[in-house]
C-alpha cells in the first residue's frame, strides 16, 4: 500500500514538474517574443496567414466604412469608399477631358502608416495637380491591405475597368513572394463569390496560434517556415510562383491593354532593401523576365532619394516597417518624375 502511495506521488511529482516546466516554458517563450508573428508584434494581434480577411470575396473592406489602423507607433483611420478601398468615391464615367490612373497592391499603397492624404499615390497625383501642362489626371486607388498581383487583377476584372483607366499600375514588393506561399494563385477564387485557402494541417495550424512552444518545436526543429512547408516545399513553391507571376502580369498586362490601358509594373523596395540598395534576387529575376516579354516595369529603388539608403529610419516606421508620410512623399514624387521623364502622362491621348 505505501508502496503504491509512493509510486502515485511520484508519478504527480513528475506531471505536475512537467506541466510547470511547460507553463514556464511558454511564458518566458512569450515574454522574450522571438517566435510572434508580425501581427503580435505590431498590433498585438496574431495574424492568420490562411484566411481570407475580407468581407466578400475581393482584397477589399466593408464599403463606406471606417475602421482605425492603430499599431505601437501610430493610428490612422481608414476610410473606404463603395468599393471598400481607401479612397474618395469616383464617378463610374469619366469626365471629360481626364484621364485616369488605376493603382493596384497592398498595404504600401492604402498608405499604411500615414494619413491618407499621404499615400503614394496620392503625394504623386499633388505632384501632377502642381504641373499645368499635363493636363487633367485622376488617380483611383483600388489596393487593400493584404492585396498581392491576384488579388489585384481580380479587382481591376471585376470592378476597376469600368472606370475606363489610361494606365494601370500594379505594385510588387518582398511580401507578395511569402502571399504565394500562403494562398497559392489564382486557385485561391473558388467562384466569384467564394475566396479561400486552407492551411494544409489545421491541427497544426491551431496549434501554433496558440502556443510559442510549438512554434519554436515547428521553426527550429522541423524548419518549417510560417506556413508548414518544409524546406523542399518551400523550394518548390518558390519555383512555381516565379511562373504564375510572371503569367498573371502578363495577363494582367492583354486585360489592361484589350481596353485601353497601359500597364507598368512597380517594383517597390521594402526598408532593409533600401538599406542595401538592391531587391530581393528573386525579385529581380521576375522584373527581368517581364522586361525580356516588353512589359512596361519600374525599378523605384533606382528612383528613390539615395537618402533613404543612408536615413531609412526617416523614412520607415522601426516596428511596423511600413512607410511614413516622407516615405510616401518620397516615392510619390519619384513616380511623378519617372512619368514625366519619359513623357507618359502627355504622351496618352483622351478616350
Amino acid at each position: 500500500m505505501a508502496k503504491r502511495r509512493f509510486i502515485g506521488t511520484w508519478w504527480f511529482l513528475v506531471l505536475f514538474n512537467f506541466a510547470l516546466f511547460v507553463l514556464l516554458t511558454e511564458i518566458t517563450l512569450r515574454v522574450i517574443g522571438t517566435y510572434k508573428n508580425y501581427g503580435e508584434r505590431n498590433y498585438g494581434l496574431f495574424i492568420d496567414y490562411f484566411k481570407h480577411p475580407y468581407p466578400g470575396p475581393l482584397c477589399a473592406w466593408a464599403p463606406n466604412s471606417t475602421r482605425i489602423s492603430a499599431t505601437q507607433e501610430f493610428d490612422y483611420p481608414v476610410t473606404t469608399n463603395s468599393l471598400g478601398v481607401r479612397d474618395i468615391e469616383h464617378t463610374v464615367t469619366k469626365p471629360a477631358g481626364t484621364k485616369r490612373i488605376v493603382v493596384l497592391g497592398d498595404s504600401f499603397s492604402e498608405g499604411a502608416g500615414a494619413p491618407f492624404d499621404s499615400a503614394w499615390h496620392q503625394r504623386m497625383a499633388w505632384y501632377i495637380t502642381q504641373d499645368n501642362s499635363l493636363g487633367n489626371w485622376e488617380i483611383i486607388n483600388g489596393a487593400a491591405s493584404g492585396g498581392d498581383p491576384f488579388y489585384g487583377y481580380d479587382m481591376l476584372r471585376r470592378k476597376l475597368l469600368f472606370y475606363e483607366p489610361d494606365i494601370v499600375i500594379q505594385v510588387f514588393n518582398a511580401t507578395d513572394w511569402d502571399d504565394y506561399m500562403a494562398r497559392g494563385g489564382l486557385k485561391r477564387f473558388v467562384n466569384d463569390s467564394t475566396t479561400q485557402w486552407k492551411p494544409k494541417n489545421e491541427l497544426l495550424h491551431t496549434a501554433y496560434k496558440y502556443s510559442h512552444i510549438v512554434r519554436l518545436i515547428v521553426k527550429e526543429v522541423l524548419h518549417y517556415n510560417d506556413f508548414y512547408q518544409t524546406p523542399a516545399e518551400q523550394e518548390a513553391v518558390r519555383s512555381a510562383s516565379m511562373g504564375d507571376y510572371e503569367r498573371l502580369l502578363l495577363k494582367t498586362d492583354s486585360l489592361a491593354s484589350a481596353n485601353g490601358a497601359e500597364l507598368f509594373v512597380v517594383f517597390q523596395p521594402m526598408n532593409y532593401e533600401c538599406v542595401r540598395f538592391s531587391l530581393e534576387p528573386q525579385t529581380d529575376t521576375l522584373q527581368n523576365r517581364l522586361k525580356s516579354h516588353g512589359l512596361k516595369t519600374v525599378d523605384l529603388l533606382q528612383l528613390l532619394p539615395r537618402d533613404m539608403q543612408l536615413h531609412m529610419e526617416d523614412y520607415f516606421w522601426r516596428i511596423d516597417a511600413h512607410m511614413n508620410s516622407k516615405g510616401y512623399d518620397a516615392w510619390g514624387k519619384s513616380m511623378y518624375t519617372f512619368f514625366v521623364n519619359n513623357g507618359t502622362l502627355k504622351s496618352i491621348d483622351l478616350q
